[in-house]
């Protein structure tokens, strides 16, 4: 079996873990309402984690990007929290189970955004699945037993699609950035995890921590 579909099979264990895993926290009161942002802060220390060794270190200081690069970046940076923290506040309101089938959306608006921004092209055949897809998402929503619970979940299922919509811009803001040539992939990924978690430390220590 290739090291790819190895790593593709950690993606997807460690996207339906993490999610489980955040779950059970918002259920012993450690979500704080889904706005404490705990669940996201490892994700992007796991960025930076690389760094410790002296070879990464070099690659991430050899970088020289422009101030304008330095923007783009931030900006990806502030699409990818803001997606992470409307994600996570309507994983508090659907659920880990609805919650993993909606943020297979990302998927769809990362396609239609690179159609968009970058001109890529889709066939078909590709069109067809974004239909199929975007039905069975909206088929998947408002499933609660009783009126008021129905209503939570469409509502939480909009945020986690607005979510999901951050969170693909981000990664067309990437792409954006490695076909500029500005960053290597990996240069980006460190970038990325140090402003994040800059961020996001910023954030819990005014809102979570208090």
């Amino acid at each position: 079996m290739s090291l790819v579909v190895w790593h593709e099979i950690f993606f997807v264990l460690s996207g339906v873990l993490s999610t489980i895993g955040n779950q059970w926290l918002y259920y012993q009161g450690a979500g704080g309402d889904g706005f404490s942002m705990i669940t996201v802060l490892p994700g992007y220390i796991g960025m930076i984690f690389p760094l410790v060794r002296e070879k990464n270190r070099k690659v991430f200081v050899s970088a020289s990007p422009s101030i304008a690069t330095h923007r783009l970046v931030l900006f990806g940076c502030f699409c990818d929290i803001s997606g992470n923290f409307v994600a996570a506040l309507g994983l508090y309101y659907t659920g880990s189970g609805l919650y993993q089938v909606l943020y297979s959306s990302v998927v769809i608006f990362t396609a239609l955004l690179s159609w968009m921004l970058l001109g890529s092209t889709l066939s078909y055949i590709q069109w067809l699945c974004i239909l199929l897809v975007t039905i069975g998402l909206a088929s998947s929503t408002g499933v609660g037993s009783i009126q008021a619970e129905r209503d939570l979940i469409v509502t939480g299922s909009a945020i986690v699609l607005l979510g999901t919509l951050l969170k693909a811009l981000a990664y067309v803001i990437d792409q954006i950035i490695l076909n500029n040539s500005s960053l290597e992939g990996t240069q980006l990924c460190y970038y990325t995890g140090c402003y994040c978690t800059i961020f996001t430390l910023v954030y819990l220590s005014v809102y979570t921590l208090p």
